[in-house]
């Protein structure tokens, strides 16, 4: 399976693009992704028994988007975004999602609630249809960014080398 990751700076945290089809509407590539996206919220071999730790042992949340469709150009955009943050520390916001009442969007802020700076900026993946709206917001670093853009990378030459024919996986 073809997947992007992008973890938490602390490793609590994880947001998963899995590849799971994609349509070529006349040169206009679009892809379905599905987002995973878990964390917890403090590390709990500190904070209890070590018996009562590997019973506790799960994601304080934890949610799926199960069909999440992107343009391929939104996915370069991202890319692109990204390698800028890399070099030029920008934050950012975009929308990578957006079709009849879904939206997606991603972004690299700095913000007064977290512990964070121009080196470890707080990751922002906001979604809402119309029944429901969220945000998870972590913290990562440039180690964390560049195995994401990989797994990006991998998704988008996924798609390019078969060659935009509606195919699957």
């Amino acid at each position: 399976m073809t997947v992007a990751v992008l973890r938490s700076a602390d490793g609590n945290d994880q947001m998963t693009f899995s590849y799971c089809d994609f349509h070529d509407a006349g040169g206009k590539v679009f892809l379905k992704l599905a987002c995973h996206l878990a964390g917890m919220m403090y590390d709990r071999l500190q904070s209890v028994d070590p018996d009562v730790y590997l019973r506790l042992n799960v994601p304080d949340y934890q949610f799926e988007i199960p069909q999440l469709v992107v343009a391929s150009d939104v996915l370069e955009c991202l890319l692109s975004a990204i390698g800028t943050w890399q070099s030029h520390r920008e934050v950012f916001e975009m929308t990578i999602g957006s079709l009849n009442e879904q939206r997606c969007t991603f972004g690299l802020e700095i913000r007064d609630d977290f512990v964070c700076n121009q080196e470890r900026p707080v990751a922002v993946l906001g979604y809402c249809c119309h029944r429901a709206v969220s945000e998870v917001r972590f913290v990562v670093d440039s180690t964390c960014l560049l195995q994401f853009a990989e797994g990006l990378r991998k998704i988008v030459r996924f798609v390019e080398l078969a060659g935009g024919r509606g195919e699957h996986q």
